[in-house]
């Protein structure tokens, strides 16, 4: 009567087998089946967890913290793992970076080469791909695009639609022009390099005051960009002998929707006139670049 042999999955034991001088009974070789029946069913139990339906790999190593990926002492090069939370990580054996949470891991028992790295960082702070926040939150000031003296960028308005926010603030600068004569500010010059099809750029720029002794001054706004080269707004003209003129605020503005690509560049000139006895006096206020993405 033949013996049913009943794997069990909780071990996986040394194969074995009769040796030469033993009888050939059933009993001798019932151990080394009963093994292979061992093994066998251990092996099926891990294809049940790993590939449950026959239909390829579903289950990757997975842990529940940093702390606890960082502990463990079972990788080789190009081991995967998920970090719950984080996403899917990849272990590089010759990677030396320095280790920034939660992008590069270095495991604790490792102080050499070797890092868990973040599958797709070339995305993160790479060429074309997303910006890497600093410890605030916010977009370091060396990856957002801009030029022009005197330059801030206000890191705290880039919001949804809105993708440059420059501002130049040159209130406690002022600028000497002599009759007769253009005069670009570089103080208050913006550019963005990164202009698409389609986005709205909205400059804005003020002077603060103006001592003319003779003559009226002019101010306006010059635009340079890939679509029709150089752009200028109307010009705000005012008059010497108006003393509430030279202590006022000028606000100057100059709107686009953009029609090409590229690089678009906006400043304000300052035009004096031949009559004016002596250098025109400015105080500038500030400019502001807004670019916004439909």
């Amino acid at each position: 009567m033949p013996k049913t042999l009943t794997g069990a999955a909780g071990t996986f034991p040394s194969q074995t087998a009769p040796i030469a001088s033993e009888p050939r009974t059933a009993g001798s070789v019932e151990a080394s089946l009963q093994n292979a029946a061992d093994r066998t069913q251990y092996l099926y139990d891990r294809l049940l967890y790993v590939d449950p339906t026959r239909s390829g790999a579903r289950r990757i190593r997975r842990f529940e913290t940093e702390a606890a990926l960082k502990a463990s002492t079972d990788y080789q090069d190009g081991t995967v793992a998920i970090l719950k939370g984080k996403g899917l990580y990849e272990y590089i054996a010759t990677s030396a970076e320095t280790p920034v949470s939660p992008r590069v891991l270095q495991p604790d028992d490792n102080a050499g080469a070797g890092r868990w790295r973040l599958v797709m960082l070339d995305l993160i702070g790479g060429s074309n791909g997303l910006a890497q926040l600093n410890a605030s939150g916010k977009v370091a000031t060396t990856d957002l695009e801009a030029a022009g003296g005197g330059l801030k960028i206000a890191q705290g308005s880039i919001a949804m639609g809105r993708v440059a926010d420059l501002i130049a603030d040159a209130q406690a600068l002022s600028a000497s022009i002599a009759p007769n004569t253009t005069q670009a500010i570089a103080d208050l010059t913006l550019e963005f390099a990164s202009v698409q099809l389609g986005d709205r750029l909205v400059y804005q720029a003020t002077i603060e005051s103006y001592a003319a002794t003779t003559d009226y001054v002019s101010f306006r706004v010059k635009r340079t960009d890939p679509a029709a080269g150089v752009v200028y707004s109307g010009r705000m003209q005012f008059h010497a002998s108006d003393a509430r003129e030279q202590r006022k605020l000028h606000p100057l503005l100059m709107v686009h929707q953009a029609t090409l690509a590229g690089l678009y560049k906006f400043e304000v000139q300052i035009e004096t006139h031949t009559t004016n006895a002596s250098n025109v006096a400015c105080t500038l206020g500030y400019a502001r670049l807004e670019v916004l993405r439909p």
